[in-house]
Formats: structure tokens, C-alpha cells, sequence
């Protein structure tokens, strides 16, 4: 038995400008898609992260991590009674050459957004930047917390996502975000 549900989230940067910023608004929609026989979900209590905005002129150098925000995703089983091992994978554009493990909506601007599994403790600002242990477009699915009832089929996993840059040269002023879409599967 398997059932797969899918979230939209959108990372996106306030703006990477030396202009004010433009006023917008977000709109959600939710749908499940579920194995009636696994009564299994997931919920994104926040599915938009905005990070502050940073000036052009101040990205340069080498790749360096500039801020970092969880993404929490709770995981949820009700009307079962035998262990669940759900799995996650993330979908979204990496734009850049070199890595499908920088995410950006559109064309490469110089920044991008990283995704990495928790390990226990927030990374710093220092370490964060690391392709060997950040989360892939389409990568393997990373297995997580076993529901079962000695957590009573409820988990709350985190992600940490870096704004990463520059990654070429130069950073491109403006705003920008990046678009994922979260896919746990329940087995």
C-alpha cells in the first residue's frame, strides 16, 4: 500500500535590491490525494519562507550561505494500525549547470536556495553550503521518522533551506524565488 501526497512551497528572497519593494500577496490552494486504505497526510504549516533582503553589491566572493529557515513538514496517520515508513523527494528547478541542488524559479541570477535534512541541530551559516549532503531535484527518496504508535503516527520532520551565492558572476538584482513541490509516499 502506498499513497503519495504532494505540497507546493515557495522559497522566495523579499528582494535583492537597491529599490523599494513592490507589494504582493500569496494564495494557497490544498488538495490531497490519498490511499483511503492508509489514511496517511502531510501538512506544511508554513509553505512560503520570505528571507531578508540583501544588497547586489555585498554577494561576492566564494558560495557563501547568508541566511537559513526551517521547513517543517508533519506527517500524519490515522485509522492504521501496522508501522508506516514514509519517504520524501522534492521537485523543483535548478537552473544552474553544475548542481541540481540549487533551486531557483526562471534563469540562473547568481543566488540560489539550498535544501538540506536535519541531522539534530540547526547548521550554521559556515557549514551550510555543502552539495554532498543538500537534497536533490528529483534525488533518491530520504527515508524518515517511522509512524507507528509509539509516536502515536504523528512526526514532525525539518529541513533547513540556505540562501546560497553568489554562484556566478554578477548577482542579478530583483526579486526571485523558488517553487518545490514535496512529495511523501507512505508505505
Amino acid at each position: 500500500m502506498v499513497s503519495f501526497n504532494k505540497w507546493p512551497i515557495v522559497v522566495g528572497l523579499g528582494g535583492v535590491a537597491l529599490f523599494p519593494l513592490a507589494q504582493a500577496a500569496d494564495v494557497e490552494f490544498r488538495a490531497l490525494i490519498s490511499d483511503i486504505s492508509s489514511h496517511c497526510s502531510i501538512a506544511l504549516p508554513e509553505t512560503t519562507l520570505s528571507f531578508v533582503p540583501l544588497q547586489a553589491d555585498k554577494l561576492i566572493g566564494g558560495v557563501t550561505t547568508y541566511q537559513i529557515q526551517p521547513l517543517r513538514v508533519d506527517l500524519l496517520c490515522h485509522d492504521v494500525t501496522q508501522n508506516i515508513a514514509p519517504s520524501i523527494t522534492f521537485q523543483g528547478n535548478t537552473p544552474y549547470s553544475q548542481s541540481n541542488t540549487l533551486f531557483l524559479d526562471g534563469s540562473a541570477n547568481g543566488v540560489g536556495f539550498m535544501l538540506r535534512q536535519d541531522q539534530g541541530a540547526r547548521p550554521s551559516l559556515a557549514e551550510f553550503y555543502d552539495t554532498n549532503q543538500a537534497i536533490a531535484s528529483n534525488g533518491p527518496p530520504l527515508s524518515l521518522t517511522t509512524l507507528d504508535t509509539t509516536n502515536n503516527y504523528y512526526h514532525e520532520e525539518t529541513f533547513w533551506v540556505g540562501l546560497v551565492g553568489p554562484l556566478n558572476t554578477p548577482v542579478i538584482s530583483g526579486n526571485f524565488q523558488a517553487t518545490l513541490t514535496v512529495n511523501v509516499a507512505f508505505q
